[in-house]
């Protein structure tokens, strides 16, 4: 994808598979190399934690609409170590 065609999305969905733990000095370089994969910073924490603090709110779908278009998102794992890791009753 062109990185015009990036900066004109209207919604983004990305995943994050990564450690909180700053990035290399070099960005062309990545953080794990035999996946090309580069440590997020840690403070983008605070944007990870506002997305789901209890039970409900982690098994509420969300549903955006953009120029007509509703998208909706759901998204459970539960199959990597560590295991039990999912939002709890308050």
């Amino acid at each position: 994808m062109s990185n015009r065609m990036k900066q004109a999305a209207d919604i983004r969905f990305v995943n994050l598979e990564g450690p909180f733990a700053g990035a290399s000095t070099d960005p062309l370089v990545p953080d794990i190399p035999h996946k090309s994969w580069t440590h997020s910073e840690p403070d983008q924490v605070d944007t990870l934690v506002a997305g789901g603090k209890d039970i409900q709110a982690a098994h509420r779908p969300l549903v955006l609409e953009r120029r007509g278009v509703k998208v909706g998102f759901l998204s459970y794992a539960a199959t990597v170590f560590p295991f039990n890791h999912a939002a709890t009753a308050p």
